[in-house]
């Protein structure tokens, strides 16, 4: 220590740290300076967040001060058009048309131009002068284009010193360079006039029009519905996933999400940026049912009704089509839970009643944990019957999950066409359930019809 501050004394150089900057009550921790007077002030803060104290130093910065410069300038934007153009055709220059026309002299046009125009641009423009600092004129300024990106660029370009360096052709002759540009563009002109003529439709209309036949467009919206066992392990893959299929809903059941501040995290990771979450979590461990949409997707009447047996989480979905979404999911029965079969048909048979009678077409997606693909299972059957009962069909005819029985349902009106494509596959690792990916016909009032897409040797 004592050979630095023999060289520290040799260089003109002091540090103002006398205080002990570790709790051991050592100074350990510097700061160097130039031996000048005043010394800067130091003290050392124990902020507890380290065995290290912190080192704050007050500093005398001598700030520059803003000088402010005369600026002229007009407003051109407030200009009356209307105005400016009578005043146009009341000058002399509709008087001098023959003049114009037929003289020859370029300076002379140039100079009557000059003027009349300028005479009518003090008029209805005046110079304008005030004094402005530089920050007050970037503010201004920035402030002006901020919702034009491309003045933005210009502005900040102009404020960091980035000019535009203008490239021309390779040219010998600039007067050559400048009659081959207006060939090009004369030329361009023609050949636009010329297609115009040739896509004519109709001989009345004038040359200017093209006739526009009007298209039907066909619209669809795929739906991804996945038990992923936790989505709070995993939020950064099916954050990935999302990005990369674009789909307007994920519905997924087991979400294990708390309810609890820790849930905000998760959806941070969750979420990209255009997409919003509606969820439900359990009380207790596991289970939890979510929405995952597009922000330009409007939800409403989000129903979170309570029911023993499973878990459940609607909403009135606003679009051309209305539909009412409904996510799933039924814990099987176990000596935890106490949980019946009967119990579970009693209380869906109250919800399907309930769901029925609102508005909106009804989708119902989730995990139900019964063996579909089993024929000679009883619960399996019950269920089934149940849902015709309603008016319901059940689309899944391949296994969702990994033991080969097909779990995740996805459910609407026997007669209802809003479903037209289903697909399942085993894209995703990270959970025990395959994922179900559906979509969803939509039709426009009055401006589309539903696409029915021909099934695939890979649909179901």
């Amino acid at each position: 220590m004592a050979n630095l501050y023999i060289i520290l004394t040799l260089m003109a150089w002091i540090s103002p740290v006398k205080a002990p900057t570790h709790r051991s009550g050592h100074t350990l921790d510097l700061a160097m300076t130039l031996r000048i007077d005043p010394h800067p002030h130091v003290t050392a803060l124990d902020l507890t967040l380290s065995d290290h104290y912190a080192i704050v130093c007050s500093i005398k910065i001598q700030t520059p001060t803003q000088t402010s410069q005369p600026i002229t300038y007009r407003s051109l934007k407030k200009i009356d058009c209307a105005q400016f153009t009578g005043d146009i055709i009341q000058s002399s220059l509709p008087q001098r048309t023959y003049l114009i026309t037929h003289n020859t002299d370029t300076q002379l046009k140039v100079d009557l131009y000059e003027d009349v125009l300028s005479g009518l641009l003090v008029k209805h423009a005046q110079m304008n002068s005030e004094k402005r600092t530089k920050s007050q004129y970037y503010n201004n300024l920035i402030g002006e284009h901020s919702q034009d990106p491309k003045k933005m660029f210009d502005v900040v370009s102009g404020l960091l010193g980035k000019q535009k360096t203008p490239t021309l052709p390779v040219h010998t002759n600039s007067q050559a360079m400048a009659s081959e540009f207006s060939k090009f563009f004369f030329n361009k002109i023609e050949a636009i006039k010329a297609s115009i003529k040739s896509t004519r439709r109709d001989a009345s209309l004038p040359t200017s029009l093209v006739t526009i036949e009007p298209k039907t467009i066909a619209s669809s919206s795929s739906c991804v519905l996945l038990n992923c066992r936790s989505i709070c392990n995993k939020a950064s893959e099916i954050c990935d996933f999302i990005s990369d299929r674009r789909m307007e809903f994920l519905c997924l059941t087991e979400t294990w999400l708390t309810g609890t501040d820790e849930d905000k995290v998760v959806s941070a990771a969750l979420l990209p940026g255009d997409y919003a979450m509606v969820h439900r979590p359990r009380d207790a461990r596991g289970g939890g049912v979510a929405f995952i949409h597009r922000r330009s997707i409007t939800l409403s009447q989000i129903r979170l009704d309570d029911y023993s047996s499973f878990e459940v989480l609607d909403a009135l979905v606003c679009t051309a089509r209305r539909l009412r979404m409904c996510v799933v999911y039924r814990p099987p029965p176990s000596r935890r839970n106490n949980l019946t079969v009967a119990q579970f048909m009693s209380e869906f048979a109250d919800f399907l009643s309930d769901i029925v009678s609102l508005p909106g077409e009804p989708l119902i997606v989730g995990d139900f944990n019964f063996h579909l693909d089993e024929c000679g299972d009883v619960d399996a059957s019950t269920f089934s019957d149940l849902l015709t009962s309603f008016g319901l069909k059940q689309h899944v005819r391949g296994p969702t999950h990994e033991k080969g029985h097909t779990l995740d349902l996805v459910i609407t009106k026997t007669d209802s066409a809003l479903i037209w494509s289903y697909q399942e596959n085993k894209l995703l690792g990270f959970a025990d359930a395959r994922k179900g990916q559906h979509k969803r016909s939509q039709k426009d009032n009055g401006s589309s019809c539903p696409l029915f897409k021909p099934l695939q040797e890979k649909d179901y």
